[in-house]
């Protein structure tokens, strides 16, 4: 949802101050791989984790708390809708949104990072391997 209004506003910015018809193209080098968003989660459903009943217990315990603040943030996220006017108003009204993502995405890496130090060295090179 961010990335699309976002990449909405980009363009009209980027479309409304082009003096060209000439579409924008973008010259940044694609990913090798698709980039993801860690979420405790990831670490639940990875077998080769090994995850024993006490490291298992503790991880659920963070996705439940992170799955409730995530709600949250989500229900706040859809209540901003762009309104229609100049490209420098639509800019002005996705600034609460943009905040709001950023506090969002803050909160996610902070609950990836709780969730993470519940495993062991061993466990923790298998999630860093399979992330590169």
């Amino acid at each position: 949802m961010l990335t699309l209004m976002a990449a909405l506003v980009i363009a009209a910015i980027g479309y409304s101050s082009s003096g060209s018809s000439k579409p924008l193209t973008s010259s940044l080098i694609a990913p090798s791989h698709p980039l993801r968003k860690l979420e405790p989660q990831a670490l639940l459903t990875r077998t080769d984790l090994n995850l024993d009943a006490p490291q298992r217990g503790r991880l659920e315990a963070v996705d439940r708390a992170w799955q409730a603040e995530k709600l949250r943030y989500q229900q706040a996220m859809e209540g901003f809708r762009p309104k229609q006017g100049r490209v420098e108003q639509i800019s002005a009204n996705l600034a609460g949104y943009s905040e709001l993502s950023r506090a969002y995405d803050a909160a996610r890496q902070r609950y990836w990072s709780e969730a993470t130090k519940v495993l062991n060295q061993g466990q923790l090179k298998l999630v860093d391997g399979g992330l590169r």
